[in-house]
């Protein structure tokens, strides 16, 4: 019959017994953790507009300076070309990377 060496499984395991979580102490752990999750959701939420309308300012004024100011250097309008179709671009690729990903 073959033995089974518990040193050896235990060697390389760690065991550890702690007491049972008592119902108010998880309740409590429960609420910390959630407050937390919100937190987290809210200040992605906060940073994601905030960098969504500078963004969308930095875009107003590239369309601004290609199409409207007629008094713009046409390196200016240049410069103001390449930032909208990186931005632009950008952003769809934003848009669909996001979208392929949830499928």
């Amino acid at each position: 019959m073959d033995e089974i060496d518990l040193r050896a499984i235990l060697a390389v395991s760690d065991v550890t017994l702690e007491p049972s979580e008592r119902d108010d102490e998880r309740a409590n752990r429960l609420a910390a953790e959630k407050r937390g999750k919100l937190h987290e959701d809210i200040k992605g939420m906060v940073i994601f507009f905030v960098v969504l309308i500078i963004l969308a300012a930095i875009a107003g004024l590239c369309a601004y300076t290609i199409f409207f100011d007629k008094a713009a250097a046409p390196d200016a309008q240049k410069w103001a070309q390449t930032a909208l179709t990186a931005l632009l671009s950008g952003g769809v690729s934003f848009l669909f990377g996001r979208a392929l990903a949830a499928k």
